[in-house]
């Protein structure tokens, strides 16, 4: 087991100058360049792998860093979508660097125009969850509920034609029979505010039942098919990164609720809603408006 290697080496430290000098090195390069990967080997000696201009994320996963690689760190192109610091305008070009030690320590450093900012708290993302499977770390749970992918999953079901429903549901009844979680006898003579209130309820139950590492196991057992997933990715990933990885994608409340506005009928809305509602007060996102008048 290589040894464990902070970086910065103090956990509080957010002076550059404390900085692997293969890091502080590679930032100095042009953004043209595109991503490099450094393998961390001592407080000196590290390699350098080029990624080009493609996504980390697209080079990177079922891959493992060497042996006794005490670190990794993940140098990456980009521009300014929003900030608080003063110099950090939207829109600026930067150099961007994650930074994970074998034992877990991390950070992130943005770097531009020959300054540079240590973030000691760099959160999670695709970099992160990157770095720590490379390690064969562990990565953080993911904060975004498996109810949503379940959500976008049925949504697609009925709202895109394809080989099981080839145009959209008509009546109530009818959508509620598209849920993977729903048997079509439950719905039977109940009315559109007891077919709200199943769906609601096995909703919820699906979710308890199959969240993020059921889901992931499927998609390592090859029972579940994502396209950007094969099953050696999802073992690869753990449950953490591989929720976070999904949820990144997933259509947002509000426009399932357009959507299903527009596609639908009254009723089938207004059940797609109800559900969209209900996740939102549960697990937090944009709460889409109810209309009852349709």
């Amino acid at each position: 087991m290589a040894t464990s290697l902070p970086f910065p080496p103090s956990p509080s430290s957010s002076d550059p100058s404390d900085l692997h000098p293969g890091v502080r090195q590679q930032l100095m390069r042009p953004c043209s360049e595109g991503s490099l990967l450094l393998e961390l080997r001592s407080s000196t000696e590290y390699s350098v792998r080029e990624l080009g201009l493609a996504h980390p994320a697209e080079e990177l996963p079922g891959t493992f860093a060497a042996p006794d690689a005490v670190g990794l760190a993940l140098i990456v192109p980009g521009s300014v979508l929003h900030g608080d610091h003063p110099d950090l305008t939207v829109g600026r070009d930067v150099r961007a660097a994650q930074i994970v030690g074998a034992d877990g320590s991390s950070c992130a450093v943005v770097q531009w125009s020959g300054r540079t900012v240590v973030d000691n708290e760099p959160g999670t993302g695709r970099l992160s969850d990157l770095l720590h499977r490379m390690l064969e770390l562990p990565t953080p749970r993911c904060e975004i509920s498996a109810a949503w992918y379940w959500a976008a999953v049925w949504l697609a079901e009925v709202l895109e034609p394809g080989p099981r429903c080839h145009e959209p549901p008509a009546t109530p009844a009818d959508i509620l029979s598209w849920h993977p979680a729903i048997d079509p006898r439950e719905i039977t003579g109940l009315s559109l505010t007891g077919l709200e209130r199943l769906l609601l309820q096995r909703h919820r139950d699906h979710t308890h039942l199959t969240g993020w590492n059921a889901i992931r196991s499927s998609a390592v057992a090859g029972w579940l098919e994502i396209g950007w997933c094969p099953p050696s990715v999802a073992q690869w990933l753990d449950s953490g990164s591989f929720g976070r990885w999904i949820g990144i994608d997933l259509p947002s409340p509000v426009e399932l609720a357009e959507v299903s506005h527009h596609l639908l009928s009254p009723g089938c809305s207004q059940l797609v809603v109800a559900l969209l509602v209900d996740l939102a007060r549960r697990h937090g996102g944009d709460t889409p408006r109810i209309n009852r008048e349709q």
